[in-house]
């Protein structure tokens, strides 16, 4: 099972993209025919960029997110690192 992010595009270089997601910011792969501009928002998974969403879905899915209870000190450390 994977977990596609949200997160924003920053630079779109051929077929690579600088996204941020919570203020962190990654070079990903572009796994998508979507066209791309600097702002979009889009879903990625790993060092993959999936596919291209709106402002509002990308709202939505982060909503869902900061609505859960998470422990901290129960989280592995990977799984932080992608959240």
């Amino acid at each position: 099972m994977c977990l596609t992010l949200p997160a924003r595009v920053l630079e779109v270089n051929g077929l690579l993209a600088k996204i941020n997601r919570n203020s962190k910011e990654e070079i990903v792969k572009i796994a998508c025919s979507d066209e791309l501009s600097v702002g979009d928002y889009v879903l990625y998974t790993g060092d993959y960029l999936i596919k291209k969403i709106s402002s509002e879905e990308a709202q939505e899915i982060n909503d869902l997110f900061s609505s859960y209870q998470v422990d901290e000190k129960t989280i592995k450390p990977e799984i932080k690192k992608v959240l």
